[in-house]
């Protein structure tokens, strides 16, 4: 549909009861090569690593992050699995979550039954202050590079996985031009740990310089 038939009328609008997700970017030749490597790594069903690779599967689902529930009192397994999933944004819905349940039968294990919740990005603000560039460098290319890096060092992070600093700092001094002096990295202050069904994000405008 390119032309509606009918005038429409500037006072209907619609409210999502969730938000979107499920947008996928073209995969990379690294990404691929990771999920075929997956491929036999997945082989031996019912492990943690088959069910979230059984995850991945699905064709809006770029992370998955599965394990083993047990009981409060006593430690002991309960015999279920809890899996999140997210799109590449690290946004997920009710709609990817059972899209996933339905594609698990062939990768967890027979009876036990996989709880598949929806993960939700958690932003976090990244400041670097007192960076140094080599001599001739263009200085805003290599904040730029900077900034490139560390939006990829945190949106690679599965649901659940903890933003680590050492993670940040060595993705910044891997950018060419630029010297990074202890203490650089101003926030954040310490290992980032998401909340429980979360997923560390971070977006361009979010990473500061000063």
């Amino acid at each position: 549909i390119t032309t509606p038939s009918t005038a429409l009328n500037p006072v209907i609008g619609v409210t999502n009861l969730e938000p979107a997700a499920g947008g996928t970017a073209a995969e990379s030749d690294d990404v691929f090569r990771a999920r075929a490597r997956g491929f036999w790594i997945a082989a031996r069903r019912g492990t943690r690593v088959a069910i979230e690779y059984g995850a991945t599967q699905v064709a809006q689902v770029a992370q998955a992050q599965a394990a083993e529930l047990f009981q409060p009192s006593s430690g002991l397994p309960t015999y279920r699995v809890r899996l999140y999933a997210a799109d590449s944004a690290g946004q997920g819905n009710r709609a990817l979550a059972d899209a996933v349940a339905e594609s698990l039968d062939e990768y967890r294990a027979l009876g036990v039954p996989v709880q598949v919740s929806a993960a939700v990005p958690q932003y976090v603000v990244v400041t670097w202050s007192g960076v140094l560039y080599s001599a001739g460098a263009n200085t805003t290319q290599v904040q730029a590079d900077i900034r490139a890096a560390t939006v990829a060092a945190v949106n690679a992070l599965a649901p659940g996985a903890t933003l680590r600093r050492s993670s940040l700092l060595a993705a910044a001094q891997g950018v060419q031009g630029a010297i990074i002096p202890e203490g650089s990295l101003v926030a954040p202050a310490g290992d980032l740990v998401p909340l429980t069904g979360q997923v560390v994000r971070t977006t361009a405008d979010r990473v500061t310089f000063t």
